[in-house]
């Protein structure tokens, strides 16, 4: 049992690393129900308990020793009117999902092998909707359901919470550098088109120094043809 799980005597509940391929991956949530037991004595006594196997990444499930990249299977086991408040609980924290309606609810005496299957489909359908929805595979009815403690579910949130700071630092941080990139970039270019400029008026003087050498050498030379004459 692990020692982040309420768990009473009407739950049982195991967890181990499964290299089961998470088929939810959007939800991080695997659900159903295989298989049921019967617990009736002969008076007809006594409940029927159906086997809610579960197969998440989440880390609601997981202990301290294990990666967010583990995929964990654990198992509890409950009777109908678990399932009934599950499903009043959703419907109150989740109005536009409606559910279908669950079997009617007869007494344990009462119960056949066919009604007992038609409770384990209704049940198994249910909890695959349930995984199905990323909002509903965390939420806190479906925790409660589940057996995830209120001390768990705090220290996940605030490690979710520390992480989610952390990736808005690491953006901020990015964002900070490329605006510091492209800082870099336009002084170089502010520097590139200077040179440009400096380049250009000093090709001009130089162009227009040649010419008026030119000039003066010309004139000079002229004068000497006519002293000559």
């Amino acid at each position: 049992r692990d020692f982040h799980l309420r768990v009473s005597d009407s739950i049982r509940h195991e967890s181990a690393q499964t290299k089961r391929e998470l088929k939810n991956k959007h939800s991080g949530l695997d659900m159903m129900i295989p298989e049921y037991v019967d617990k009736r004595g002969m008076l007809g006594t006594g409940t029927v308990m159906y086997k809610v196997i579960a197969v998440t990444n989440l880390s609601y499930f997981k202990s301290e020793t294990q990666s967010d990249a583990d995929v964990v299977q654990f198992s509890v086991e409950k009777r109908y009117t678990d399932f009934e408040k599950l499903q009043s609980d959703l419907t109150k924290e989740f109005p536009s999902l409606p559910f279908p309606a669950l079997p009617p609810k007869i007494p344990n005496i009462l119960l056949t092998a066919d009604a007992l299957e038609d409770r384990l489909v209704s049940f198994d359908s249910m909890m695959k909707k349930v995984a199905m929805h990323s909002k509903m595979s965390s939420s806190n009815s479906l925790l409660d359901f589940l057996g995830v403690s209120s001390h768990k579910r705090i220290e996940i949130f605030r490690k979710l919470k520390q992480q989610q700071k952390k990736k808005e630092r690491k953006e901020k941080s990015e964002m900070i550098d490329e605006e510091e990139v492209e800082e870099i970039f336009k002084d170089r270019q502010r520097l590139k088109e200077k040179r440009e400029r400096e380049l250009a008026e000093a090709q001009k003087k130089w162009d227009d120094g040649k010419e008026e050498d030119d000039e003066l050498f010309g004139a000079k030379k002229k004068e000497e043809e006519e002293e000559e004459e």
